[in-house]
């Protein structure tokens, strides 16, 4: 976890299905190997993140998400 919060990890990856796309939760996928929808309850620090894709089953582009308080 701490890889993540020191941005050593990233928060999220962006997964490509078809023509469907999810945000699985980054925690959960390099602790456990496990692809879990990212779940976006308030949780999560606002700011700018940005993705930069590198594998297969993920898709290979850079991208910026906003998280921020309603």
């Amino acid at each position: 976890m701490w890889e993540i919060i020191n941005g050593e990890l990233p928060i999220f990856y962006l997964m490509k299905d078809g023509t469907d796309y999810m945000l699985v939760d980054g925690l959960m996928y390099e602790a456990f190997d496990v692809v879990e929808p990212l779940k976006v309850n308030g949780d999560y620090p606002t700011g700018i993140y940005t993705f930069h894709g590198d594998g297969q089953v993920f898709l290979v582009n850079n991208i910026q998400i906003e998280f921020s308080n309603p």
